[in-house]
């Protein structure tokens, strides 16, 4: 008989609100480690109980004591890092389950001082032994990550650069595809957009992609993001494109948030992925 499996890629994106602009009591958090390690815990709890195998972080702190106890709590998972230029304490980082993905290529992306911002795009595999058959290439394999974290659209330059910050990545995407003969893969792009009502949202869906959110509920999550205004906004995504001929609505991926807006101003976002896989057994 015919049986089918899936195989589940779960992806989380967070926002951390790093120590460096967190205040308590008028006094920035940074300034007394016993507070925003003891945050930390509260952060990674959430985490780790969504089993992901992709943690997209966004204003990662690049303290070394910091850093090593987060790392700490993800063993069997490598931490790929990129810090903001100049003075900036943080930045943003890519955990990936080395036992369920291959990491075949990273680019750091700078957007030449626009706002001080970078990104980070991978080309990563699922291993063939993970899959029912080993029947699939490595382009089907194969996907393309984004992880990126957009300037706030304080002002009218703050949007100029916003575009100039999306169109950066959108072509990155293309290049390293049309180089490496990846047209047809997947790719996700997530992070935090710092807005939904200008051009950025919609180049985005112009190019391909898909609201994971969206594209599961019918609409976008009206909160995600707790912003320095005090705005409660949803800002937080998590996009997809999949050109792939045997894609279908029963393969369309999942989404839920955790609760963890008492240790940031922000909630992880998840999203998972489902590959259908067929094998024929004997009963």
């Amino acid at each position: 008989m015919v049986r089918r499996k899936l195989h589940e890629l779960s992806v989380l994106s967070f926002n951390l609100l790093a120590p460096c602009y967190f205040r308590h009591g008028g006094r920035l958090e940074a300034t007394d480690a016993s507070l925003y390690m003891r945050r930390l815990e509260a952060l990674v709890s959430p985490m780790k109980a969504e089993k992901s195998s992709i943690l997209c972080l966004q204003e990662y702190y690049f303290d070394e004591r910091y850093m090593k106890r987060f790392e700490s709590h993800f063993p069997g998972f490598t931490c790929h890092l990129a810090k903001r230029p100049g003075l900036k304490e943080d930045g943003l980082a890519i955990f990936l389950d080395s036992s369920k993905l291959t990491l075949h290529n990273y680019t750091q992306l700078d957007f030449d001082k626009a706002g001080e911002r970078v990104a980070m795009l991978m080309h990563l595999s699922i291993p063939p032994t993970l899959l029912e058959t080993h029947t699939h290439s490595f382009m089907e394999r194969s996907f393309l990550l984004v992880n990126t974290h957009l300037t706030f659209p304080h002002s009218d330059i703050n949007r100029v650069m916003r575009m100039s910050q999306i169109q950066t990545m959108l072509r990155a995407v293309h290049a390293y595809q049309a180089k490496e003969h990846l047209q047809n893969c997947p790719v996700v792009m997530c992070g935090d957009f710092n807005d939904i009502y200008d051009p950025v949202h919609n180049l985005v869906l112009e190019h391909g992609f898909r609201s994971v959110f969206s594209d599961v509920h019918g609409r976008e999550a009206k909160i995600t993001h707790c912003n320095h205004n005090n705005s409660e906004v949803g800002v937080d995504f998590i996009f997809a494109r999949i050109r792939s001929k045997h894609s279908s609505r029963s393969q369309r991926p999942t989404t839920r948030f955790s609760k963890a807006r008492s240790a940031s101003s922000s909630s992880p976002r998840a999203a998972t992925y489902c590959r259908a896989a067929s094998r024929t057994r004997r009963a």
